[in-house]
């Protein structure tokens, strides 16, 4: 009996550190946000007339006799490194306020989506456009809130994705491998997903690189293996990709130095191909 527990007890601290390490992993460079918090203050309440909000114009809220401003113009924000990396998407709930000429000011986060996003959400919306808010049809400034969702591959552009892909195309492969990766769409797939990456990582793209690299150092879809990983994280942080340096510091000190030597030739001869 004593021994049984013995043993249960080492599977049980093995597990924890292992758990413990994938942790540390994840944390260094994919902390959200706790659930509901809030990177702003909650909006005030607004009087069904008029408020000021900072400056010498009424800001009115959306009801009654003032009509909903429409969006006129739009971009898409850009993804940040930090989610594209801990494969992180969602919402990003902001509020604001669209002024008479239909810009917009005092930009701020409601709900935080986190790891960059936010800052990326409000970079977009500060250059939208809208036919403005209406108070008897006279144009007024109104306090809105939206949203604005990040998605790292949406499943309806499969098809073009892929052919696309097939052609040689890069980001598309890359694309294709998050895809596969996250089950966007898709049933999730490790080991296509290495392919894809591999393959974007061929024609050049460095973020392919750490996808790799982060693959290969957990196991996912292919046999754990340090030296690709080491490989993969150098030739990335070789490109200044964000975090491939960290990423590489930590996976040598899981390593030999003959293991490291190893990997250090591969990066040599992988380099020397005129294709790559």
């Amino acid at each position: 009996m004593k021994r049984s527990l013995k043993h249960g007890s080492l599977f049980f601290l093995a597990f924890l550190i292992m758990f413990l390490g994938q942790a540390e992993k994840a944390l260094s460079h994919c902390e959200l946000p706790p659930a509901g918090s809030n990177m702003a203050s909650q909006p005030e309440a607004q009087p069904d007339s008029a408020q000021q909000v900072g400056t010498d114009a009424a800001v009115f809220r959306v009801g009654g006799d003032v009509s909903p401003p429409k969006v006129v113009f739009k971009i898409s924000p850009d993804y940040s490194w930090g989610a594209r990396i801990c494969k992180h998407q969602g919402t990003s709930v902001l509020k604001m306020v669209v002024q008479p000429d239909g810009t917009v000011r005092d930009v701020k986060v409601a709900q935080p989506l986190g790891l960059g996003l936010d800052e990326k959400a409000i970079e977009a919306v500060k250059q939208w456009r809208f036919d403005p808010a209406k108070k008897k049809r006279v144009p007024v400034a109104v306090a809105v809130i939206i949203e604005v969702t990040f998605e790292l591959f949406n499943a309806s552009n499969y098809g073009p994705t892929r052919r696309s892909a097939e052609q040689g195309d890069a980001f598309a492969q890359v694309s294709l491998g998050i895809a596969y990766e996250i089950g966007a769409g898709i049933r999730q797939d490790f080991q296509k997903a290495n392919e894809w990456y591999r393959k974007a990582a061929e024609n050049g793209m460095s973020d392919a690189m750490f996808f790799l690299g982060d693959i290969y150092e957990d196991g996912r879809g292919v046999a754990q293996d340090y030296v690709q990983a080491y490989m993969w994280y150098s030739l990335a942080a070789d490109k200044n990709v964000p975090y491939a340096k960290e990423a590489r510091d930590r996976v040598v000190s899981k390593m030999t130095s003959t293991q490291v030597e190893e990997a250090r030739t591969i990066i040599q001869s992988w380099k020397a191909v005129p294709t790559r």
